[in-house]
């Protein structure tokens, strides 16, 4: 079943499918480098959370880089970001969830 709008024809939508489909059982740790948390789950090593962060990324990339999805290869590849890209980050209907979360 698909959702009003959404197609099972839309190529881009089963890429994605197929990307995730080969996470299926795979366990990245969260602390490969050492553990960056405290017992509430709050990042008490800012340093050690990136560590570990790029290490499951530049995992999920070699996973997707070792089969075809559509007869083509993947090229996934780890960026160095070093800046937030999500920081001024806006999507419709954000200001109107902001302000029920005020209420």
């Amino acid at each position: 079943m698909y959702a009003s709008g959404q197609s099972k024809y839309n190529p881009v939508e089963r890429e994605i499918t197929i990307l995730s489909g080969k996470l299926a059982g795979v366990t990245l740790l969260i602390n490969y480098f050492g553990m960056h948390l405290n017992t509430q789950d709050k990042v008490i090593n800012s340093e050690l959370a990136l560590q570990n962060f790029k290490y499951a990324e530049k995992t999920l990339c070699d996973i997707w880089n070792h089969d075809l999805i559509f007869g083509k290869h993947v090229n996934a590849k780890y960026v160095e970001e070093s800046k937030n890209l999500f920081k001024n980050l806006q999507f419709e209907g954000m200001d109107k969830e902001k302000a029920e979360e005020l209420k």
